[in-house]
């Protein structure tokens, strides 16, 4: 009859909806199952990588240091240096590359760059260090004054700005340019002094009426800026 008719219709249209259904669901794990199979491999693919990325950079001479090859990090980490200084203060490569010096409350120290080696050449607290234009010698900042050493020797060469009026807690040295001039200035200080790195004489001095800890040649040699607590930056000339 008609009505028989429509419920097998009926009937058979609701089997292939669920055959369909089931059909779909089906693709859809074969799907998700093929992304991830694809995400495990890229995974796998990008470790791979990192792995030979970070074995060739161990096993390269650009990154070792003192005979020892860097960590196993993509950013490239050369050393954890050990040392006997408390607090630095103060980091400075010569302009060669060839040292390095850490000033420290502990102390004052120069390394070589290649073979690691320290040379410590003073104790107590230091504030600063600078190196000269060819590395030569070193400017230290100390609790009175400053001190220029012999970067080959460890020899003190000279004591600057710690005499009778001597520049306190000194936490700005640096050289000009040239060479040719060596700049101290100190926390508990108003002043900026400028000597004969040659002679070792007191050529300048710049009061900024406050004391301050940061200065900075121009390139030429000739301007000078400094810092003073409220006084704001000052330029000098220094001729």
């Amino acid at each position: 009859s008609t009505e028989t008719l429509r419920a097998l219709q009926a009937a058979l249209a609701g089997r292939l909806s669920a055959e369909a259904e089931r059909s779909f669901a089906e693709d859809e794990r074969d799907e998700a199952g093929r992304l991830q199979s694809e995400r495990e491999a890229i995974a796998a693919t990008v470790e791979a990588e990192l792995q030979s990325a970070r074995a060739a950079a161990e096993a390269s001479p650009e990154f070792r240091f003192a005979g020892q090859s860097g960590p196993a990090d993509i950013v490239r980490k050369i050393k954890h240096l050990e040392h006997r200084l408390g607090q630095i203060n103060a980091v400075t490569f010569s302009p060669d590359g060839k040292y390095f010096a850490l000033a420290g409350s502990d102390g004052l120290s120069v390394w070589e760059t290649q073979s690691g080696l320290e040379n410590k050449l003073s104790s107590g607290t230091h504030y600063s260090a600078a190196f000269n234009l060819d590395g030569r010698y070193l400017v230290s900042g100390e609790e009175r004054g400053a001190r220029l050493w012999d970067v080959r020797s460890g020899d003190n060469v000279a004591t600057l700005a710690a005499g009778q009026n001597p520049i306190r807690k000194v936490s700005t040295v640096a050289f000009s340019p040239n060479g040719q001039y060596v700049l101290i200035g100190g926390y508990e200080s108003f002043t900026y002094r400028l000597f004969e790195a040659s002679t070792r004489k007191l050529v300048r001095e710049f009061n900024t009426g406050n004391w301050g800890h940061s200065a900075a040649f121009h390139p030429d040699g000739r301007i000078l800026l400094t810092e003073s607590r409220n006084n704001g930056i000052m330029v000098w000339d220094t001729m």
